[in-house]
This record gives structure tokens, sequence and C-alpha cells, in this order.
């Protein structure tokens, strides 16, 4: 497998973005956009995303501002508007990457990339075919200062780009020590969200709720979701299914897996059940 790295401007962020090709001897027959994770960095998702990879899949994958190796503060994503336009520029790299403007176009994403990735299903349907969502932030608040989360539209006027920890460590991720070779390091891997994109996220969550229960997406669209799971608890996503399960909807939980499923013990079961959905829904 085969990555490609690009330096982007974007509306004066200077973000990294990785483009993982399937294997030299497999033609594209496909590509998605990827979001990682609050605190999170997209470097280390190619082995993650293998599935995909081996059916002829394209990733791209793109670092938000202020993650990975992109420019910024760590933790501080200006808004939405650069989430949007990160997405319209890796629709048009996929676009470009396969020939045939016919083949599948998907969009999958973990924690907070989850609920960035179901935010742009849900508001630009048409360009996706297939989805896969990982672990979603679907209440960003819980586990937070309640007084803090009754200020949050107060403090991100008046202090937007103030950082505060979020509580999240590799430990709450998962049981397992990081692979052999994978990128460490603090300005990888951190804990930190302003005080402005966190409160925008507390708004996406309820949009999102909301457009959900009443226009469910009409594509194939696996979640996965450790029980064990203390960041995104699984009760979120099992409220949010109860009352609006899409069509095409599959869901798969895996009992002792904490937040990082694709990491943990049962990261083989995660791949299979990615290549056995891949199959089931003809994706590739």
């Amino acid at each position: 497998m085969n990555c490609l790295e690009e330096r982007i401007e974007l509306d004066g962020h200077s973000l990294q973005r990785y483009i993982f090709f399937p294997g030299e001897k497999k033609s594209i027959r496909g590509a998605l956009i990827h979001f990682h994770g609050q605190g999170d960095f997209s470097e280390r998702y190619q082995e993650i995303l293998h599935p995909f990879l081996r059916k002829g899949i394209a990733c791209v994958a793109t670092d938000l501002p202020g993650h990975g190796r992109s420019s910024g503060v760590r933790g501080r994503v200006p808004g939405l508007e650069v989430v949007d336009r990160i997405a319209e520029t890796s629709q048009q790299r996929c676009l470009e990457l396969c020939t045939d403007r016919h083949l599948p176009l998907g969009i999958v994403g973990h924690s907070v990339g989850g609920l960035l990735a179901l935010r742009e299903i849900l508001r630009r349907p048409s360009p996706y075919s297939f989805s896969w969502i990982s672990s979603p932030l679907l209440n960003p608040a819980a586990n937070q200062n309640s007084l803090l989360v009754r200020l949050a539209p107060l403090a991100a006027r008046l202090l937007p780009g103030l950082t505060m920890a979020t509580g999240v460590s590799r430990d709450k991720c998962t049981s397992q020590p990081p692979p052999p070779g994978e990128p460490d390091g603090p300005d990888l891997f951190h804990r930190r969200v302003s005080l402005r994109w966190g409160y925008a996220l507390i708004k996406v969550a309820r949009w999102v709720e909301e457009r959900f229960r009443t226009s469910p997406p009409q594509i194939p669209l696996l979640f996965t979701q450790g029980l064990r799971d203390q960041v995104c608890a699984p009760r979120d996503l099992h409220d949010l299914l109860r009352d609006a399960a899409p069509p095409l909807l599959t869901l798969r939980e895996f009992p002792e897996a904490l937040h990082e499923p694709f990491s943990d013990q049962c990261r083989e079961q995660v791949f299979c059940e990615l290549t056995n959905w891949l199959e089931d829904e003809s994706i590739a």
C-alpha cells in the first residue's frame, strides 16, 4: 500500500493531507474521505483503513487545523467552515483519483470525525454512496463540567481560542500498547480542545440528532462501537438508532473494546467485519 503526502493551503491554514493508495497491482475502484478524531491525526490510519485499500478504494485523509502535522495551536479548530472546505477539496481530490466518475465515493470518521462525517452525509447526501462511522461523539457535553457546559455559549464568544483538556488519554481508547513504528509525539496525539470548537461540536451533535431522526441516511451505513467505551458512550448511539434506524444500517458492537475497537484486542475482528460489510453491500 502506498501513501502520498501533500501540503495544502486552505483559507489561510497550512494543512497536511495523506492519500492512501491500494497496492500497486490494484486498480482504483472507488475513493473515500476520512475524518480523524479530536487530538488525533491522519497519518496512523493507513493501516486502519487497509480493508478499504485492499478492495481498491483510495483514501484521502487530512489533518484538521491544530492537529497532526497541520499548522495551528493544538486543539484549536477555527470552525465548521474549514471542515466544509476540507470535505469539498477532499471530494475533488477523490474525483481526480478516479478516472471513472461513476465509481463509489464514501466518507468515514472516528469519534469527532464520526460526528463530522455524519454531519456531512446529512448535509450533502448526494455525493456519497457509503459510510463507516466509528464510535461517534454524539454527546460532546458528556463527562464535562456541567457549569462549563452551561456557560459554553458565553465562553466561546469571549475566549474562543482558549484551550482546555479533553480528559481523553490513550488508556481510555485501547487496552493495547501502540503498534511498533506508530508515529508518536505531543504534537500528534494531544488532549486539547478550544472553547469555540467545543461549543461548535455541541451544536453539531444536536443538529445531527435532529436531522438523523427526520431524514436518516439512505446509503449503506456501518456503525462500529466498543461497549466499554467511556469517551463516546454506547447508549448515545443506541438512543440515536432506536427511533431512526436507516434502511441500510449495519451495527457491529464489540463487548470488550474501549473507544478504538480498531486498535484494541478485537482489531482483527473489526477488520473482518469491515471486509464483510464491503462485500455484502457490493461497495467494491
